[in-house]
């Protein structure tokens, strides 16, 4: 997306958390090993009792109802 509008992809980055996202907890975007650590930990025997939960790995930056 950045590219095709010729910005550059650390300041679409910025721009994004000072607006959009501007409350996101993490103030960055969830890295692929933190995404996969989460997958890792759901598919292993320590999320046994985790069930019927939505999981998201967003830094915060999807707001919820609560």
């Amino acid at each position: 997306m950045a590219h095709s509008e010729g910005v550059a992809v650390e300041t679409m980055k910025t721009d994004y958390f000072r607006g959009e996202a501007h409350d996101s907890l993490l103030q960055r975007f969830a890295t692929t090993k933190e995404i996969a650590d989460q997958v890792v930990f759901l598919c292993s025997a320590n999320a046994s009792a985790v069930n019927g939960a939505a999981q998201r790995v967003d830094g915060g930056v999807i707001r919820s109802i609560m």
